[in-house]
Parts: C-alpha cells; structure tokens; sequence
C-alpha cells in the first residue's frame, strides 16, 4: 500500500489501491485509522513521498500522528534474520549474518550516517509516540498498546496471527533451498518470493508442527550484538521518549534462550537423514512448480526498481 501510495512504480495494479483504500475507509467511516507499513521507516526519509503519503490520508480528514515501535536490538537481529531467511533472501549461518552486518557499519563508519527515523520526525516538527516492544507490549498488543497511548477507548479486536509460525524445519529448508537456487544460477524475482515463501509455509504447517521454535542465538552471538550497539544513542532515545533507560525499557523481558536448534550449525539437533531429504524433495518441487506457473521477467524485479527511483528521488 505505501509503494502504490508513494507513485514509484506505475502499475495497474498498484494504481487501483489508493482508490480501493479510499472508498473503504468512506465507507466504514471510523473515526481513528490504524496503518502500519515497515516501508515508512524506508520511505519517510524522502519528503516528496512522506508528503504523497501523509496528504493522503489528510485529504480524508485524518490528522495524523507518527508512531515508531522500538526493539532491543538481540530479538530484532533474531527476527530480521528469521524473515531474510524465510522469504529465501539470505541461506548464511546467524553468526555470518551478523558479521556481515558489522562490516557494512564499520565501512560506513566514513561516510554520512543514514537519517534515523526519529531524528527526520523531530526535523519536521513531528512529535511521534515511541513505544519499547518489550514482554508487555507483547502481551497487550500492538494495536492495544498504541490505542491506550493514544488515549482512544474504542474496541480493539484481538490481533490475528498473520505470519505463519516459524519452525527449525522451515528455515532449514529456505536455506537449503536458497543454496541451491545460487549454485544453480536459476533467477528469483521479488514475484516468485512471497508465493514462494506462502506454499512453502504451508507445507511445514501441514506436515511438521507450526510452532515458532526457532532459534538461533548462541552466547556469543549475544554478546556479538550487544557489543555493537550503541548505548549513548539507546539511552538518549529511551531518557527523552520513555524517562528512564534503555535497560529500564526491557527489563522484564523473558532471558534468551541461548543454544541455536539450526539444523545445518547444529547437528545435535538435525533429524534422521531421510526427513531431510523428504524436506528438500518436497521444496525443490514446489519451486519448480512457481517457475512454471511464474516464468522470470525482469521487469518483475520490482527491487530493483524502487531502488533505483529512490535513489534518483535522494540526488534531486
């Protein structure tokens, strides 16, 4: 929605959702709107897409309030991990992952640091509600928690679990399988991902258990991230948003469970040898099926494309 909304790529598809949205919001008529996108972290950055994006809900008669959610940064790293993993964009080991992310921070260390969200939001005279999700924001909910800041008492339906629950078998298959798509040299459009992704998730939700088991911190991975952040720009954030510090905010999370269940970095965990190949049979056919139903196209790179408007729209 953020993208159709933002005009960076004409497509006949995207054209029809501002309109589709539009008369929805017209017809139910609810006088608060919750819109949550990861893509206006991205997308905000650029004045000319965050004003295509706001005056389009205040076209409506909406004013609107910024909200960014915050996380401490071991359970972020673990689930943005999970979720390059799992849409087969990344088959490296977590602690490759996370020395690989160090190296892209220390070779931007000369260059100028990107624009953190809060940061552009207070230069536009914007005064966001920030809120830690930590063990309570959890349990409440998003929504729930972002309506109490708000003061709004209206009812909040309980929030449906959308994303299908992450297992060990799941991850070791979209590794396994994004090996085997690079070796290949076989295309992977951002087309063939989310179907992709969706067919293989309900597989492991039929034939294994859709528990969300994975894991794939260690302690030293732990204390790879905790050495990597930040904590005079923590704590500067937490004193002026939440009155005290950023240990305050997290302090009653759960403990992390410690010793990765990775199939592949830990073999004490792997099962017998013929449910892994049961598992790679089953994936290797699945994506065989979305080549031919989906061939590649390179104008369904879409990727590509954004980036390349968004880095035209940062040179103007």
């Amino acid at each position: 929605m953020v993208l159709a909304l933002s005009g960076l790529i004409d497509n006949q598809h995207l054209r029809n959702l501002p309109q589709a949205l539009s008369s929805e919001i017209t017809q139910n008529r609810h006088p608060n709107l919750l819109i949550s996108s990861e893509s206006m972290t991205r997308y905000f950055k650029f004045s000319e897409l965050e004003h295509k994006i706001c005056s389009f809900f205040s076209d409506l008669g909406y004013t609107i309030v910024p909200i960014v959610i915050l996380r401490d940064l071991v359970p972020l790293r673990k689930s943005i991990y999970i979720q390059t993993t799992k849409n087969i964009r990344n088959h490296r080991s977590f602690e490759s992952f996370l020395q690989n992310i160090a190296k892209k921070q220390l070779s931007s260390s000369t260059h100028p640091k990107k624009q953190s969200i809060l940061r552009y939001l207070k230069q536009q005279k914007q005064n966001p509600i920030v809120i830690p999700y930590n063990t309570s924001t959890r349990q409440q909910g998003i929504a729930r928690t972002i309506m109490n800041g708000l003061g709004i008492t209206d009812h909040v339906p309980p929030e449906a679990r959308l994303n299908h629950s992450v297992s060990d078998a799941q991850i070791y298959a979209s590794r396994w399988l994004g090996k085997y798509i690079e070796k290949t040299g076989e295309p992977l459009s951002a087309l063939h991902r989310p179907i992709l992704q969706s067919r293989m998730a309900n597989f492991f939700a039929e034939e294994f258990s859709s528990t969300d088991s994975y894991n794939p911190l260690t302690p030293e991975s732990v204390d790879f991230i905790r050495q990597q952040q930040n904590q005079k720009l923590l704590n500067y954030v937490a004193q002026n948003y939440w009155g005290h510090s950023w240990e305050e905010a997290f302090q009653h999370d759960s403990p992390y469970i410690m010793e990765s269940n990775d199939w592949m970095e830990n073999p004490k965990k792997c099962p017998p040898p013929e449910t892994l190949g049961h598992i790679q049979t089953e994936v290797l056919g699945i994506w065989n099926d979305v080549q031919a139903e989906f061939p590649f196209n390179q104008k369904q790179n879409i990727g590509n494309l954004i980036t390349r408007e968004l880095r035209n729209l940062n040179k103007n």
